[in-house]
């Protein structure tokens, strides 16, 4: 019998893994390397969905209207659902659970004495002490509360208590001292609080989900509507809010839990999902119907994470409010405290329309991809079809300089003639393409909503009219304020890109190097 080569032993080893399955072992490229931000991203993908869920809905109601308006009819009715479609998110962070330790000398010679493990506030694990007793919830520091535990380890009495003036819950030790015979022995302890647990909670009064979409939108990387589109998005990967769910699942081992209604009339379905990372399929844990949905349409996402709260997540959502005027969102923190950051407009942005690719921007795969891939018959046809500010007078002197013939079969192309295709394409003089794909917040609606969240003594606002870099449309608006809320001699800059804060990388953009 033949013994097998090198080659062939290392070649059984090989196997194909799916997309989900890579992301599991490589979250950090889906902007969950950290706690801090782990916990924010989640928040951000889903109160992106939510914006863009609202504004889709509305912009199928207002297509609606222009269709009966032309007829004669009344719209008086689609006015008022546009109404009710304003985008209204409340977020909530919840505390899941916590692990201490006690923890003797700390430094080198450390010892653990105890671990006490606690969820949602309360303590349901002691190892290694013994809980000695749990004191009521103290009035301290004009009406703020604390909680004090007391426990035994090594005939120590160990006092925990919270420190309520914190913004995140911070715990602090006291112990007393014991006498060995004659000697009063005081051992130097202390508390380590370890990896949080977060239930996060976003839910909006968008058009929700029908039951058949809720698992692959929440349980396969890789699904969305939005990739294919070339026009103006927070977001279109299709990796984003199912990348929470795989996070989630990753660190807490539970299912993300979906709640939608698409209609009043209709109950609001419940489901329970969760990424099976071997095939990138969704696996449904539950379903059933939630009696407690109180919104007549809308989406709830719940999803239960390791993650550290910080203030970053309230000023995530407060810029977010800024260049989305006409969204009110709500923070309820893990502390109970709520903060609403109001709409201070009731028009929504301009919707961006779809556009075609433009010559300019093209790359050379892509282009073998779309000759590939075509119904167009001959390349005359192929470049006007599927390209923008492509007629056929262009096309004709794109295709004579490339030297191929107009009524060629593109799937026939070579791939020299190919590469001479996307040099002409690259040099041919052509219109810059069009710029309805961008939705601007504008200049007075992002004043507004400056003057609302800031309450500067002077705001400018301003945008500079369309361009275009390698064939994709972009536009810059700024603004600038002082005074008011903005302390003095402190200088922030605030960056936004597709209506979305950029929390991480502050020096990461063209302001910076310019």
């Amino acid at each position: 019998m033949r013994k097998m080569s090198i080659a062939e032993e290392l070649a059984k080893r090989q196997k194909k893994i799916s997309v989900a399955e890579f992301f599991e072992k490589n979250r950090h490229l889906l902007g969950f390397d950290s706690r801090p931000k782990a916990l924010l991203s989640a928040i951000k993908e889903a109160v992106d969905n939510s914006l863009d869920a609202c504004e889709e809905m509305a912009s199928e109601i207002m297509k609606k209207m222009e269709r009966l308006k032309k007829k004669g009819k009344d719209v008086s009715k689609f006015k008022e659902m546009l109404r009710e479609v304003l985008p209204n998110i409340e977020v909530r962070v919840m505390k899941a659970s916590d692990r201490w330790e006690i923890v003797e000398n700390p430094g080198p010679e450390e010892r653990i004495v105890g671990e006490v493990y606690l969820r949602y506030g309360k303590i349901v694990d002691v190892v290694g002490m013994k809980l000695v007793s749990k004191s009521k919830e103290q009035i301290l520091n004009s009406s703020r509360k604390a909680l004090q535990y007391e426990f035994e380890a090594d005939g120590y009495r160990i006092y925990v208590k919270r420190e309520p003036a914190k913004e995140i819950p911070f715990y602090s030790v006291f112990l007393s001292s014991v006498k060995e015979g004659e000697k009063t022995v005081t051992k130097r302890f202390s508390l380590r609080t370890h990896v949080s647990r977060y239930r996060i909670w976003v839910e909006d009064n968008g058009p929700g989900i029908v039951k058949e979409q809720i698992p692959p939108i929440f349980g396969s990387l890789l699904y969305g509507s939005k990739f294919h589109r070339l026009k103006q998005a927070r977001g279109q990967q299709g990796i984003g809010i199912s990348a929470a769910v795989l996070y989630g699942q990753l660190t807490t081992g539970k299912p993300a839990r979906i709640t939608s209604r698409t209609n009043e009339k209709e109950p609001a379905i419940c489901m329970e999902v969760q990424i099976d990372t071997l095939t990138n399929k969704p696996e449904i844990v539950f379903e059933g119907v939630d009696e407690h949905f109180k919104q007549k349409h809308g989406t709830r996402v719940e999803i239960e994470l390791e993650g550290t709260y910080s203030i970053n997540v309230a000023k995530f959502l407060k810029r977010t409010s800024i260049v989305n005027p006409h969204a009110q969102i709500t923070l309820i923190t893990p502390d109970g405290k709520k903060h609403v950051f109001r709409r201070t407009s009731t028009k929504f942005p301009k919707e961006p329309k779809e556009i075609k690719p433009h010559p300019h921007g093209i790359e050379m795969g892509i282009l073998v991809r779309m000759l590939k891939t075509t119904k167009s018959r001959t390349l005359l046809s192929f470049l006007t079809s599927e390209f923008s500010r492509v007629g056929a007078n262009s096309a004709k002197h794109i295709l004579e300089k490339a030297k191929l013939k107009p009524n060629m079969d593109p799937k026939s192309l070579t791939r020299e003639q190919a590469n001479a295709l996307i040099k002409a394409m690259h040099e041919a003089n052509l219109s810059r393409p069009p710029t309805d794909c961008l939705s601007p917040i504008g200049a007075e609606a992002l004043k507004k909503s400056v003057y609302a969240e800031l309450n500067p003594e002077f705001v400018v606002t301003t945008k500079r009219e369309p361009n275009v870099y390698r064939g994709i449309p972009f536009q810059v608006e700024v603004g600038i304020a002082y005074g008011g809320n903005i302390k003095e001699g402190e200088a922030r800059l605030l960056r936004f890109a597709n209506k979305i804060p950029l929390m991480w990388d502050a020096s990461a953009c063209a302001i910076t190097n310019a």
